[in-house]
């Protein structure tokens, strides 16, 4: 078994090639130059894309938004990776990847800076919408009841042509198919759930031992 085979098999977290070395580093392992070319991966900025507002101008969470300095990063504490910083996972197993940042979304938000901006529209709103529909994986939520849980204060309740227009085509319906099953047409009566992706990421995310790993993880500053 090679060191990469063997971190993926005790951590099963996504890891970028610098933090990889870091992780050599530690252990007295020669650093690699590149990670096998059979190892997929996937950039930070497609996280933010799939996680977080996308709408948000001013995203703190990409380097190259408008008015997205440093100053804002720290301010809501969020990891400074580049936007095309790509994290690598074993082939077959894509969750490796998204339980890495749906944990890290939790982990972080000790506050609810990184759910809520100032207009009340969830910051978070990916990972808030994916970990909802987990929680009611066996019943499925419809789209206003996802909005009740969430806590959403925005405009959406002034009808169903709202719920549509301000919640579900902005939050919900950039999720479906990969993270969300059901329609991409808004149905106000229709439950939706979780993907089968996004079900095993979860499990992944919120395990005891995976969360464990992780945190040892940023103790040794290997991982942000």
């Amino acid at each position: 078994m090679t060191i990469i085979e063997d971190f993926f098999e005790k951590y099963r977290i996504a890891i970028s090639l610098g933090e990889f070395k870091r992780y050599c580093r530690s252990k007295g392992y020669p650093e690699p130059s590149a990670f096998p070319k059979d190892f997929p991966s996937n950039s930070w900025r497609n996280v933010v894309y799939a996680l977080f507002n996308r709408s948000e101008r001013k995203n703190p969470f990409l380097q190259r938004s408008a008015g997205s300095p440093s100053m804002r990063r720290k301010q809501y504490e969020i990891p400074a990776f580049n936007d095309e910083t790509r994290f690598f996972y074993p082939k077959g197993h894509e969750e490796f990847f998204w339980a890495r940042f749906i944990r890290m979304a939790f982990i972080y938000n000790i506050t609810k800076k990184w759910i809520y901006n100032y207009k009340a529209s969830p910051r978070a709103a990916g990972v808030l919408v994916i970990k909802n529909f987990y929680d009611y994986y066996l019943k499925g939520l419809t789209i206003q009841e996802l909005m009740g849980i969430i806590g959403y204060t925005g405009k959406s309740y002034r009808g169903p042509a709202n719920i549509k227009n301000n919640f579900f085509e902005p939050y919900v319906k950039p999720l479906i198919p990969k993270f969300v099953w059901g329609s991409p047409k808004f149905k106000p009566n229709e439950k939706y759930s979780v993907s089968e992706l996004s079900l095993l990421s979860c499990e992944l995310a919120f395990e005891k031992n995976f969360g464990e790993g992780y945190k040892a993880l940023l103790l040794k500053k290997v991982i942000q």
